[in-house]
């Protein structure tokens, strides 16, 4: 007679999920339980129809725990509480049984020669986002939440960030001087500047938010993409007014920091994904380019 749904976003790192109930016969729809979550994996309705239990993740730097949820009081407890992470359930038809798939985390950070690319060296576990300093130091988002910094030996591993909160995709100013972060302290994520030793750690952005992509080589512009819409952004490295550059998703800059790429969907004409490129300087598209297929990846 009804179905149950998650819905929501966690592009922002917030805590916007919850779930809710559509009635087949009428199409109303309701909110089964205030309790929000930062996201949700997996939901069962229990036999008898007055509960579900789901996998989720109530907030981002939580672990994937499995809760049970009362749709006639909404009350939501979880059922977990052990280091694992729980992404998916099964029951049996009376709910006596449960199968439930966990998940570890088993990144790590190599490093390859581009002579030799056959035969990485692993330096440390890591979640994904690191980035090159000046100084030929590694900065990377550790699996602990934090930011650390490596040499390219192994060697020197030092942690910047030391909180409860997550930090992660680092990047480096071209002076060396700043690294730029995303951080969801403030409960949902935002820019952050902190200097490369790991102190005076500084909110930039406060509305819009997001996660750096390129650091000016000016020194007075971080660029960002917004979580939420994934456009591109950009913020006085010293903090200020947020203002958007592109429409863009996927944006990649040059080497030289003049121009920026991202893909679009020309709806005036044939529909297809092409690739713009705009000058940073005049903020002008200044050439365009077809795709000989319509598929899209992160240039």
């Amino acid at each position: 007679k009804s179905i149950a749904f998650a819905a929501g976003q966690s592009w922002n790192g917030g805590n916007d999920f919850r779930l809710l109930r559509v009635d087949l016969a009428s199409g109303a729809e309701s909110v089964i339980s205030a309790q929000a979550f930062f996201n949700i994996k997996d939901l069962k309705w229990l036999p008898a129809g007055d509960g579900l239990l789901l996998t989720a993740r109530e907030n981002l730097d939580g672990r994937l725990r499995i809760w049970q949820v009362s749709t006639a009081t909404g009350e939501a407890q979880v059922l977990t509480k052990d280091a694992a992470n729980y992404v998916s359930i099964s029951l049996d038809k009376t709910a006596d049984k449960m199968i439930a798939t966990q998940a570890s985390n088993s990144f790590r950070l190599y490093l390859a020669s581009i002579d030799d690319l056959t035969n990485p060296k692993i330096l440390t576990a890591a979640t994904g986002t690191f980035a090159f300093a000046p100084d030929g130091k590694i900065v990377y988002s550790g699996d602990d939440g934090d930011i650390w910094t490596i040499n390219r030996d192994g060697g020197e591993q030092r942690q910047l960030t030391n909180n409860s909160f997550t930090d992660f995709s680092p990047r480096v100013s071209p002076d060396g001087r700043y690294i730029f972060f995303a951080s969801n302290r403030t409960g949902s994520n935002q820019v952050w500047r902190m200097n490369a030793d790991g102190s005076n750690q500084i909110q930039l952005t406060r509305t819009e938010g997001g996660y750096p992509r390129f650091a000016a080589m000016d020194g007075k512009w971080i660029y960002f993409e917004s979580g939420l819409h994934q456009t591109l952004w950009r913020v006085a490295t010293g903090g200020g007014e947020e203002t958007q550059v592109s429409e863009g998703i996927g944006s990649a800059f040059s080497p030289d920091g003049h121009f920026i790429s991202w893909f679009f969907r020309a709806k005036e004409s044939d529909n297809r994904v092409k690739i713009a490129v705009m000058s940073v300087e005049s903020r002008k598209v200044v050439k365009t380019f077809g795709l000989a297929a319509d598929d899209r990846s992160s240039p």
